[in-house]
């Protein structure tokens, strides 16, 4: 890799000691770093000599070194997406007053004494052969990337011709009074072609790129490959790159248990997200994911990983394809779908994103159903806004963050037009902190939002909801109640007019149930066994009218402890009585003994 080279030409220095630095690019455009003389550290990471914001800038990039007299210059401290200058990639030189360094992808320019900022800028750099020889390079990666990183020969060739056609310009033809002259012997030698994939080669997991992976605590980057320990984990690669696209193509070489699934993340402007997808298991073969591309600016990688094992190679390739697009369904339903992923439009706007993995959404005749075809399948439900119940085997619960459900029957959105998620057996779920909901089916699951047959049967309900009311028949009231919004929670107005029949119906009971208390003390006060047989009989029936209700279980509570009372009542008089009868028989043989004979045998 050459030096650039320097020339006493090129010599323009600052009249004081410090330099002036702009970033010509970038979150940061516009912002001018002043360094005094001595050597300083220029990076991402926190805590160096000069943080600066770029998504290909390593930790720690580029060393400045400013002399006394003004003079600069660099190093690339083996930075993993290189120093590049004049389209040619250099390790270390002289930096000139008037041009620019791009490091990573961030432009930065070493002012003149007399130049003021903006005068220059990333999008613009015809004022010096060192932007256009970086456009010519720029232009030529992405010739090569919209291939689908895989370029070819030809290529390969095409972008070496440019590189060292733009080397040549900015060494001889833009030295200024050097028209004649001959570059130093090696100029240009040695410079190289890099072939970067769609992440910048951030997945070969080097020294440099390890840096900016965040990784979950069971992750770590070991020898060029990231290594689990087991578990569910995290990988997640800070920067984002700016490209839309609707198709790509991710390989990895996986060994041990380890199971892996990309995810990508894409969005617009400096930060809104527009959705996350998951690609197909990561195995031998690559895996193609189309993605909805229409307003995408850029996209960002994450990695999911179950088991333990390592990843090494991890490639990302522009693929073939027009991306996902959405299709129509009924009811004013749309949707967009790839493998286990989907996004599902209503008539006003976004009603669930879901990622997965392990199986394919199929459009059937009451909505759209997930079909399993893998070991391991998961899906994860982001319902933004939306007001989600969770259908279990009580009252359904609101999906809140936080919530954990053992056996759910299935989901609801709710809303004007609600539809349906249904869950052919009692699934496990978990919502997560940030509100996504988790799942890992082993049957199928279909979100219906052609619910004529929801809706008939809960009509149905609230005729009988009305019946039973008007019967006084409290427990079919229940029992109706119960399954109308354990099943069918789909109109606000119905759900809460017969959650207040049923609290009404309680309420009633809870009444009944005061008064039997008082009673039940009574009659144990008096210790009436026959009070206590009526009251203990009034119980039972109240606790049948009222099934699984508090009211039912302190009901049937008084009846069996009164039924006990009254047959210890009743014991204890029998043998009160039978007491009396053989001291009285005792009294009668001593001085009646006839007598007592004779009752002795009445009584047998």
């Amino acid at each position: 890799m050459p030096k650039l080279p320097c020339r006493a030409a090129f010599r323009r220095h600052l009249p004081h000691s410090m330099i002036r630095i702009e970033v010509l690019n970038g979150l940061e455009q516009g912002r001018v770093i002043e360094l005094a003389p001595g050597t300083w550290v220029l990076g991402r990471r926190d805590g160096i000599d000069v943080k600066v914001i770029g998504d290909a800038v390593s930790g720690r990039h580029i060393e400045v070194e400013v002399s006394a007299g003004g003079e600069t210059h660099f190093k690339d401290l083996a930075s993993t997406n290189g120093t590049w200058s004049g389209g040619l990639k250099v390790e270390e030189g002289e930096w000139f007053a008037g041009t620019e360094l791009r490091i990573g992808n961030l432009s930065l320019r070493l002012l003149a004494a007399d130049e003021a900022p903006g005068a220059a800028s990333a999008a613009d750099h015809g004022d010096g052969a060192d932007g256009d020889a970086a456009e010519i390079h720029s232009r030529a990666v992405e010739e090569a990337m919209s291939g689908g990183g895989r370029g070819g020969p030809m290529m390969l060739v095409l972008l070496v011709a440019l590189v060292g056609a733009a080397a040549a310009w900015y060494f001889i033809g833009a030295t200024p009074g050097f028209d004649d002259a001959e570059p130093s012997a090696g100029a240009g030698a040695g410079a190289t072609a890099v072939n970067f994939d769609a992440i910048d080669n951030y997945g070969h997991f080097d020294a440099e790129s390890a840096e900016s992976w965040q990784l979950s605590n069971g992750l770590q980057v070991s020898g060029d490959s990231l290594v689990s320990s087991g578990g569910s984990q995290r990988a997640k690669l800070l920067p984002s790159f700016g490209r839309a696209v609707c198709a790509l193509e991710i390989s990895a070489k996986i060994s041990g248990d380890l199971q892996v699934w990309p995810l990508i993340e894409w969005g617009k402007g400096e930060s809104e997200s527009l959705g996350r997808w998951a690609g197909a298991q990561l195995g031998k073969a690559s895996t193609s994911l189309q993605l909805p591309c229409d307003d995408a600016e850029w996209f960002r990688l994450s990695l999911r990983t179950a088991g333990s094992g390592s990843l090494s190679d991890l490639q990302v390739e522009v693929g073939a394809g027009d991306g996902a697009s959405k299709q129509s369904a009924d009811n004013g339903r749309r949707f967009i779908s790839a493998g286990g992923n989907l996004i599902l439009f209503g008539l006003d706007g976004q009603l669930v994103s879901v990622t997965g993995a392990g199986g394919q959404w199929k459009q059937v005749s009451s909505g759209i159903e997930f079909v399993s075809d893998a070991d391991h399948t998961w899906l994860d439900f982001d319902f933004g806004n939306q007001l989600v119940l969770v259908l279990t085997a009580g009252d359904p619960v609101p999906a809140s963050k936080g919530v954990v459900v053992e056996h759910a029957g299935g989901l609801v959105i709710r809303g004007s037009r609600p539809t349906m998620i249904d869950f052919a057996f009692d699934q496990p779920i978990s919502i997560s902190s940030t509100g996504i909901l988790r799942l890992e089916p082993k049957v199928g699951i279909s979100i219906d939002w052609d619910l004529r047959v929801a809706l008939t049967a809960a009509a149905q309900l609230n005729l009988d909801i009305k019946r039973h009311a008007r019967q006084q028949n409290t427990a079919a009231l229940l029992a109706s109640v119960k399954e109308l919004v354990q099943r069918y929670p789909l109109d606000d107005d119905e759900i809460e007019w017969a959650e207040q029949l049923r609290a009404d119906a309680i309420s009633a009971g809870r009444t009944k149930l005061n008064q039997l208390e008082r009673l039940v003390a009574e009659s144990m006060f008096l210790g009436a066994a026959s009070e206590m047989q009526r009251v203990g009989a009034d119980a039972a029936i109240l606790a049948q009218s009222l099934p699984g209700t508090d009211v039912a279980i302190e009901a049937g509570a008084i009846s069996d402890l009164l039924a006990a009372e009254s047959e210890r009542v009743l014991a204890a008089s029998r043998q009160s009585a039978a007491e009396y009868r053989r001291r009285l028989l005792g009294a009668l043989e001593l001085s009646y003994p006839v007598m007592a004979s004779w009752i002795a045998g009445e009584q047998l």
